[in-house]
């Protein structure tokens, strides 16, 4: 096979002649709330402090729990999949409900509900629930989310089943429609929300198969059926095979913009369908899945780039409010963020998670950016049935999140040119860029040595590497007398001086080269110290001091 990918990747190689004014786009949405899919059966349990400290380090808003389809299976009582004898019992006489080998022979952890609740503790985390709606009873089901809330499991989030759309045998026959599907649900809903009030309840969409198959159109049997749900679920994968390993860069890393579309059209999600409008969409779990015979793609920088892609199409869909990447951690290079068997260090799915997840966490509004159309360009690809597809896609592209006080930003090159850029209309002076690149597009990301973070500090005349994440704030990376001048661009680090005054500029403020006590403080008399609401205090904290001259000064003493 021909290998087109480029494998260097040389910072500032070339600069692109042009500086690229950035602009927002009008349009606000909401930030959807990340994190990701908490399936450990295979190790180690969440009482790991240590496996829950790296967890944290990605910035999850949300943890999934069981995780997958072993919800399928799972007695909540023990936090364990049933016994086949007891799965032996549910789907007869038509057929034996058999638990998959691979997970038969992995050995019992506790994982019970409780348990993860302590590890959403230490992470500042929170769940969202998948119930057995396969081999599990609606009052067996009622009786373990009872069990677990009285013993101090927070539940605000439940999915119902996970991928019964999904052609195989057992969901078949549980469900043998869509529309069975949604009337068993509307009977679990209501008896939920009667036991949890305010929870929100997302149930199994996406039409999936051929045309007249079981599960063809699923949404629409759902959707006109199911009465009080808040959402579905979609779970999204793009597949690479050994036919993309002949893919250029390009084609490589804007697939994402191929891909994402289609499926959304092809399983119902796209967000200006009437039928959903009433309900959110949730992403409970998304990832590349590399079926390379080489696994070409897994694990590699060129892993991080296609999930950067993903998540921009997601943001482009006004109805997606969840974004669960798969999976949190475990054996499998493909999918698992964290490495399991290697100290618990990020794999390319970490590295995507910890980025975005910590540019939208507790950000409320989102804003795409405006890119300019010089950095468009088009790629083609051939479907199956040898129709090609013209596909535009920008080399550049990002999204702006802010809340109340603070702004975050990603912006995503996937050019092999280093780019020059204008922020300055979308991004303030002192706003602080951490530069994610890695030295490979195919190398194996198997120690943080693979992966270069170079910050710079402004909003003009930035260069963007090429085939790179960047990561912009207006927090400072080091703040030590916190007087949000950041430590990069104080000119006196250790000494409170937000106005930044330099009398002889000299670049050292004059807090920190004696000018302001010598000029404006000999004769200054003090004459009360205050607090922000004006007591008088000589505690420890925020002080203003006032003086005989009107001058006022504003402090913070550290112990």
């Amino acid at each position: 096979m021909n290998k087109f990918l480029i494998f260097l990747i040389i910072p500032y190689f070339f600069v692109a002649q042009n500086t690229i004014q950035l602009e927002l786009s009008t349009e606000i949405r909401s930030v959807p709330k990340t994190g990701l899919n908490g399936n450990t059966i295979r190790g180690p349990s969440w009482v790991n402090t240590t496996f829950n400290d790296s967890v944290q380090t990605m910035f999850p808003k949300l943890l999934r729990y069981p995780g997958g389809n072993t919800a399928n299976y799972w007695n909540w009582n023990e936090g364990w999949f049933h016994d086949q004898s007891f799965l032996d019992t549910i789907l007869l006489p038509a057929t034996t409900y058999t638990l998959p080998p691979a997970w038969a022979n992995v050995s019992y952890i506790d994982t019970k509900p409780i348990r993860f609740q302590e590890a959403l503790d230490q992470i500042d985390s929170r769940g969202i629930y998948v119930l057995n709606m396969m081999s599990s009873s609606l009052s067996g089901q009622l009786i373990d989310l009872q069990n677990a809330i009285d013993s101090g499991v927070v539940i605000n989030r439940v999915e119902l089943g996970s991928e019964f759309n999904h052609d195989n045998p057992f969901s078949a026959i549980r469900f043998p429609t869509g529309g069975d599907y949604a009337r068993e649900c509307n009977i679990w809903i209501d008896s939920i929300k009667t036991l949890i009030p305010n929870v929100k309840v997302g149930v199994v969409a996406g039409n999936r198969g051929p045309d007249f198959s079981r599960a063809w159109r699923w949404n629409d049997s759902v959707c006109s059926i199911i009465n009080d749900a808040d959402a579905l679920i979609w779970h999204m994968y793009i597949y690479m095979h050994d036919a993309d390993t002949a893919f250029t860069t390009q084609k490589v890393l804007a697939y994402p913009f191929y891909r994402v579309p289609l499926y959304e059209k092809w399983r119902g999600f796209q967000d200006t369908i009437a039928l959903i409008q009433n309900h959110d969409i949730w992403i409970t779990e998304y990832n590349l899945f590399d079926k390379t015979t080489d696994k070409r793609f897994t694990n590699t920088w060129s892993h991080v780039l296609i999930l950067a892609g993903i998540n921009h199409k997601f943001l482009q869909n006004d109805l997606v409010n969840i974004m669960l990447q798969h999976n949190v951690g475990g054996i499998f290079s493909n999918f698992d963020a964290l490495d399991t068997q290697n100290n618990f260090r990020k794999r390319s799915s970490g590295y995507s998670a910890a980025i975005w997840n910590k540019q939208m966490w507790g950000m409320n509004y989102a804003q795409k950016i405006h890119i300019n159309a010089n950095l468009l360009d088009t790629v083609e690809y051939q479907n199956n049935n040898g129709l090609v597809n013209e596909v535009v896609y920008s080399q550049l592209y990002g999204w702006k999140f802010t809340n109340l006080d603070q702004e975050r930003t990603i912006l995503v090159n996937i050019s092999s040119d280093t780019l020059l850029i204008d922020a300055s209309n979308i991004l303030s002076p002192n706003s602080n860029w951490v530069h994610w690149t890695s030295d490979s597009l195919l190398a194996q990301i198997d120690s943080i040595s693979h992966i270069r973070h170079d910050t710079v500090v402004g909003n003009q005349n930035i260069l963007i590497p090429p085939y790179s994440i960047s990561s912009i704030s207006n927090e400072c990376f080091n703040d030590i007398d916190l007087d949000f001048i950041c430590d990069e661009i104080d000119n006196c680090v250790n000494v409170y001086n937000p106005n930044q005054y330099d009398f002889n500029n000299d670049g050292i403020g004059d807090d920190c080269d004696g000018l302001k006590t010598s000029i404006f403080q000999k004769s200054k008399k003090l004459i009360k110290v205050v607090d922000l609401i004006g007591r008088e205090s000589i505690k420890q904290d925020y002080q203003i001091k006032i003086y005989n001259d009107g001058t006022v000064e504003k402090q913070y003493i550290l112990e």
